[in-house]
Parts: C-alpha cells; sequence; structure tokens
C-alpha cells in the first residue's frame, strides 16, 4: 500500500463497497443496473490480500458478460437483460482493458517502491491442482516473468520460478492456511512470512508448505 494512506480507512472503504455489492446482487436493496467498469476493483482487492473477495468479484462478473459467446461486457450491465434501455458501448473495450489488468494482478503484479513482483497473490486453490499454473514470459516493469505452481498435497505447494528478472520476487502463498516452512533451492529457509516468502534471486525453487 502506498506509503501515507490509513489501512483501516481503505479496508473500511472497500469493506463498504463490497458489502453494497452484495446487498444489490442478492436483491436485498433494489438496484437496476450496474457499470462493469467495476471490475477494476478486483486487482484492488489483490493489493489489499484479499483474494476470496477479488475471486468472488471475477466468478460474477465471468457470469454476466453479455453476450456470452462475445466474452465481453457493455458500459451499462441492466438486472433484466432484456430491459429497453441505454447500454454505451457493446463491446466496450476500456473496460476489458481493466479486465485484462485485473487478470494479471491475480497472476503478477509490480510493488515500484522496493521494485518487486508480487507474485500468485490472486490464484484460485483449484487452478494449481494437476498441472497447476504456467505463466510464460509475461512482461513486467523488471523484465519478462515466467512461473509454474502447482500444489503437491494438502499442504504444499511448489513454485518454480525463471530467471531474468531485475528486483527482488515476492511469492504469495495460495495455501489456506499459513506458511509453516520453506525451502528455496533444496535449502531450509526461515525468513518468510506467514503468506508469503521474498525470493531475492532467480532462477528458483520454492517449497511451501502449511499445518
Amino acid at each position: 500500500m502506498p506509503e501515507g494512506l490509513n489501512r483501516k480507512a481503505v479496508e473500511r472503504t472497500f469493506d463498504i463497497y463490497l458489502a453494497d455489492w452484495r446487498s444489490k446482487r442478492s436483491g436485498a436493496v433494489e438496484s437496476a443496473n450496474y457499470t462493469p467498469y467495476e471490475i477494476r476493483i478486483i486487482g484492488a482487492f489483490v493489493r489489499l490480500g484479499r483474494r476470496d473477495a477479488a475471486l468472488e468479484l471475477l466468478r460474477f462478473f465471468l457470469s454476466d458478460r453479455r453476450p456470452p459467446p462475445w466474452n465481453q461486457w457493455p458500459e451499462i450491465a441492466w438486472r433484466d437483460h432484456k430491459t429497453p434501455a441505454h447500454i454505451g458501448d457493446l463491446p466496450h473495450t476500456w473496460i476489458a482493458a481493466e479486465y485484462v489488468l485485473a487478470l494479471r494482478s491475480l497472476i503478477a503484479y509490480e510493488l515500484e517502491a522496493d521494485r518487486s513482483l508480487v507474485l500468485a497473490a490472486g490464484l484460485a486453490p483449484e487452478w494449481i491442482e494437476g498441472a497447476g499454473v504456467h505463466v510464460n514470459e509475461m512482461p513486467t516493469l523488471y523484465g519478462r516473468l515466467s512461473y509454474t505452481l502447482r500444489r503437491i498435497d494438502s499442504q504444499t505447494l511448489r513454485f518454480e520460478i525463471g530467471g531474468g528478472n531485475r528486483g527482488q520476487v515476492g511469492s504469495a502463498s495460495a495455501l489456506t492456511a499459513p506458511l509453516r516452512g520453506v525451502t528455496l533451492n533444496g535449502s531450509a529457509c526461515t525468513s518468510f512470512e506467514e503468506d508469503s516468502v521474498t525470493v531475492l534471486n532467480t532462477p528458483a525453487e520454492v517449497i511451501c508448505t502449511a499445518f
């Protein structure tokens, strides 16, 4: 979070947004329409460490594409899809760009203050099952990023991070429990947080374990 911002105030702002959004989606509060520009909020929740909220929003927006075969959103989305009212542009490329940025945040995002990358902070647990997630040559401010992430068992994740990144890499854990052990390039690592480990040099293999 940028220096000078009050964390509690920021969290409260997004708590209010999320509560309002949920009440409108459930019908508890009457709402005839919304704007899919709100997709941009997904990236904010990822950066706040609120992966579940980010994924909740992502799943809703993906379920509300119009028409579905277009994989797109209008500028204004009406609860009743047949409402004879203004919808703005369709498809709307600004909203599409916000979607790309939001999705990118789930995979990796930059922290300019310390020239670092945060990996996998928004990945859903089910995405890392089986063959897991593969990222190939993703452009970032600090070079092209490649990594694989997969679940070995219910308590263990395996990261393989490619080289070529200028600056440190912060790997956020996609495990649902706090980290209890980390192995970095085959050696025990003791300098990690409960939800992440920082890698200063790549390529690297990181094994994360939670209990």
